[in-house]
């Protein structure tokens, strides 16, 4: 993880059902795991995600990129 940047918490919504929903914080995830000279980088260090639906997509997708879910 790069120390010159932000953290950043994720808020997200999301469907409730598993596997479906979160493409939009997947986006985020990896656009942040991208080199800095790339286009679409996002300088930012993402330390977590939280979630209106504590089993849904979004948590599918935390698990599988192993970033924290609150």
């Amino acid at each position: 993880m790069q120390t010159d940047i932000p953290n950043l918490l994720i808020a997200a919504t999301g469907e409730k059902e598993p596997g479906k929903g979160g493409s939009g914080f997947r986006k985020l995830v990896l656009a942040s795991r991208m080199k800095p000279d790339e286009v679409g980088a996002l300088r930012a260090n993402i330390v977590g995600v939280m979630c209106n639906n504590p089993s849904g997509g979004v948590f599918t997708k935390a698990e599988d990129l192993v970033v924290p879910f609150i």
